[in-house]
């Protein structure tokens, strides 16, 4: 007698979250009702996102941002040492690998109307907001804090000032890699745009990193020093339990979007 086929753990999950097409769903669901082991993994699927989520818990990552403001000022690295050869070359090349993206300029159609994009809210002064859209063939959709993304999805991250004169937008991701959005590198200015909501001039498609793309808007009233964020950041995202203590002088928002967990 042959060996049952064990349900892959990304299937169970696009089951759970109905993604599959219709045929492969009944299919899925009808070797899931003969199958103890995959109802028992099934169930204990929300579980297993309640742990992978606390073990980076927001304001932890927010603690360490925050912690970066109250050290003393050093002199800004050079650009080179947080730079990949692709992105120094930036201005020659319209595609390239960066932080665990894939990068390239925002050719794919018109980038969203800045109007569209705030979804009809009402801009508040004094509240900085930080915007994640996802861009397919037929329109563009602002996502929400837990949905989910996957390998190859288009991102257009956008942001509304407020009464902030300075920000960066970074990301964690479930490898613990850390991306810089904005500024487009660790030497340029944090200063933003104050004219409404404005989107950066890139798309990016997620990799097959696991388990969830976090988003963070850190704002300040001045300059913030990108290199010291980035390497709190990055210390944080290898120990996320690790003690950190809180500062004033930044103030940190974002978003934390859902991956499949696991590869077929």
């Amino acid at each position: 007698m042959s060996e049952k086929r064990k349900i892959p753990d990304l299937l169970l999950e696009q089951a759970a979250l109905s993604e599959l097409p219709t045929r492969q769903a009944e299919e899925i669901r009808a070797r899931i009702a003969a199958d103890a082991d995959a109802q028992a993994r099934l169930a204990a699927l929300p579980a297993s996102d309640r742990e992978i989520l606390e073990q980076y818990p927001p304001r932890l990552l927010a603690a360490a941002i925050r912690r970066q403001a109250a050290a003393s000022r050093s002199p800004r690295r050079a650009m080179a040492r947080f730079l990949s050869p692709a992105m120094a070359a930036l201005s020659a090349v319209a595609l390239l690998v960066v932080g665990g993206f894939l990068l390239w300029p925002f050719l794919h159609g018109a980038l969203p109307d800045s109007n569209e994009i705030a979804g009809g809210m009402e801009r508040v002064k004094g509240d900085s907001r930080l915007f994640v859209h996802l861009k397919t063939d037929d329109e563009v959709r602002e996502l929400r804090d837990g949905d989910v993304v996957r390998a190859g999805d288009l991102l257009q991250i956008s942001y509304l000032a407020g009464d902030a004169a300075y920000g960066a937008i970074v990301s964690v991701d479930g490898g613990g890699n850390v991306t810089l959005h904005f500024p487009a590198d660790p030497s340029a200015s944090t200063r933003l745009d104050d004219g409404g909501v404005h989107s950066l001039p890139f798309a990016y498609e997620l990799d097959r990193a696991p388990l969830f793309e976090r988003f963070f808007f850190i704002t300040a009233k001045t300059e913030i020093d990108v290199p010291r964020l980035l390497d709190v950041l990055r210390a944080a995202s290898r120990d996320p339990k690790a003690g950190l203590s809180l500062a004033p002088g930044l103030t940190v928002t974002g978003l934390t979007l859902r991956k499949p967990t696991r590869n077929p």
